[in-house]
């Protein structure tokens, strides 16, 4: 009986954590935006992981909580300055401000300017953990798409009766995943070792994680930006002209949609921006590399020099070893580096010889511009109109 009691008192008093804010509470670092803590009606979350409620004592200037997970336990004391602030120490240390996280509005409004510079992908495997709560997807299958070079593996679970999950898979990357739940599809970035908390109520999800900011930039914009990916959707036959004609148009068409959603949202980090650089140039380079199926439908036996030509264009915009892992990066090495190179070992090769690639080839470009500096920033095509 007094396990009944002490129970119900634990429910109440959790419940009231969130009476405050009258939802469900996810609170964003008031300096980061990044979602580092959640409290929900039966559990709460930090660090990428659930905390079971120990004990709950409200006052009235602040509310005293304990977590428990396992045999660790976090000491809170949180302070309410109105509705959607609050201050939240742990284990007497020093207050940090939080943002109450409104679902209705898009993550970008909580996020500052991050100039940081992605780090070349590291092509290391190790596992990855993502844990969610989907509250409405109970017993649902979640699966997630993981691009590995030369194959494409699917991991897959099922939600509980709360809608929570668990799943742990191998990461080659960082690399960028296809996830899916009922109809909802949607791409988050992994990095091996790490560990995720994905939630989502209703259509909105947001991510935990050291390195989330990426994904919930990819979260809240959504936007595709492939230049005709095989990986997607059948490519029309055309002659070698015709491909590399609309290649062109679609790169400048890419490149000007870039443009317009970074001059709407100057505060994306550049992470994000790395991503939708390397993903329109590298799905260019996939659909050339994919027009050798095309040859024999028009009589040709080989690509024709100006798509050669702008293949190794499009390879001096960006560097030899990209940001993360995805799908056409996936599809340009299958159809561009002999099998026997796409081993874990063999990587450093690959990098090296397009490293090489870069600094032996000729200034001339007909498929490029490009600044002194190089690199990302790099536009691939003049501007043109319409």
């Amino acid at each position: 009986m007094k396990k009944i009691i002490l129970s119900l008192l634990l429910l109440c008093a959790a419940v009231g954590i969130q009476a405050q804010t009258d939802r469900y509470a996810c609170w964003l670092n008031a300096a980061t935006g990044a979602w580092e803590w959640g409290f929900f009606k039966d559990f709460a979350v930090h660090d990428a992981r659930q905390w079971q409620y120990a004990a709950v004592k409200e006052g009235r200037k602040k509310t005293a909580v304990t977590l428990r997970s396992g045999k660790e336990t976090l000491q809170l004391e949180i302070r309410y300055r109105n509705d959607s602030v609050c201050t939240i120490a742990v284990d007497d240390g020093k207050a940090q401000t939080y943002r109450l996280w409104n679902s209705a509005k898009s993550i970008l409004s909580y996020l500052p300017a991050d100039d940081t510079p992605p780090q070349p992908c590291s092509y290391r495997e190790d596992s990855v953990t993502l844990c969610g709560y989907l509250p409405g997807m109970e017993h649902a299958t979640f699966t997630c798409s993981m691009p590995q070079l030369t194959e494409y593996p699917k991991f897959q679970t099922q939600t509980d009766s709360l809608g929570r999950f668990r799943l742990r898979f191998p990461a080659f990357g960082p690399a960028q995943a296809l996830c899916r739940i009922a109809e909802r599809t949607f791409t988050l970035l992994f990095s091996p070792e790490q560990d995720y908390y994905l939630y989502m109520n209703g259509r909105t999800p947001i991510l935990m994680g050291e390195d989330a900011r990426t994904s919930n930039e990819l979260l809240a914009i959504g936007m595709n930006l492939d230049v005709f990916s095989p990986t997607e959707r059948d490519i029309h036959s055309v002659d070698n002209r015709t491909c590399l004609n609309e290649v062109r148009h679609e790169l400048a068409r890419r490149e000007r949609q870039l443009d317009s959603l970074i001059g709407k949202h100057p505060n994306l980090s550049r992470r994000y921006r790395t991503v939708k650089e390397e993903e329109i140039r590298y799905s260019a380079l996939h659909r050339l590399a994919y027009q050798h199926y095309n040859l024999s439908d028009f009589g040709e036996k080989r690509l024709s020099p100006e798509i050669i030509q702008a293949i190794d264009s499009l390879c001096h915009t960006i560097p030899p070893v990209p940001y993360t892992i995805f799908p056409d990066y996936h599809g340009f090495l299958q159809q561009s580096v002999p099998r026997p190179f796409c081993r874990h070992d063999r990587l450093g090769e690959i990098a090296a010889s397009a490293a090489l690639a870069r600094r032996l080839a000729s200034p001339r470009h007909a498929f490029a511009t490009h600044r002194p500096d190089g690199g990302h920033g790099t536009k691939v095509l003049p501007r043109q109109s319409g």
